[in-house]
């Protein structure tokens, strides 16, 4: 597991969550998207290693919602110390709303995001992620 992979999967959750609440805030506990997305990534056995893989999420998500703030994706509307209340910003609907160039469908972001982390596959989730930063301006 690698922060960009998990900047990836948590930001594809992220959107999935806001779009679910459009247009009134999002509230993000950052605990419960560690527990969804560590699926994606193989846990450590001992009790020791697993907190600190599952504190490693936890960080990466807190750090991951204070940049899609800073880029603009994302508008807070109240945070605390282990939960953001965002909504998607113009920008981010916008990128949301677009269609990636590299994928074979006429899908939008917002196809991908609307089903969530449980019907794609690691290798599409990251995909659609990369592709959805170099267009989502």
């Amino acid at each position: 597991m690698n922060n960009l992979d998990v900047f990836n999967i948590a930001s594809l959750e992220i959107f999935h969550c806001c779009l679910d609440t459009f247009p009134l805030p999002t509230e993000l506990i950052t605990v419960d998207l560690a527990v969804n997305i560590s699926g994606y990534f193989e846990s450590p056995k001992n009790d020791e290693s697993y907190q600190s893989h599952f504190d490693n999420l936890d960080d990466t998500i807190h750090e991951t919602i204070s940049w899609l703030k800073h880029e603009g994706f994302l508008v807070d509307k109240g945070s605390s110390i282990d939960s953001y209340a965002v909504v998607l910003s113009q920008k981010g609907l916008n990128a949301v709303n677009s269609v990636p160039r590299f994928l074979e469908s006429k899908k939008s972001f917002k196809d991908y995001f609307s089903s969530g982390l449980s019907n794609l596959p690691f290798n599409i989730a990251s995909g659609v992620m990369v592709e959805f930063f170099k267009t989502g301006t």
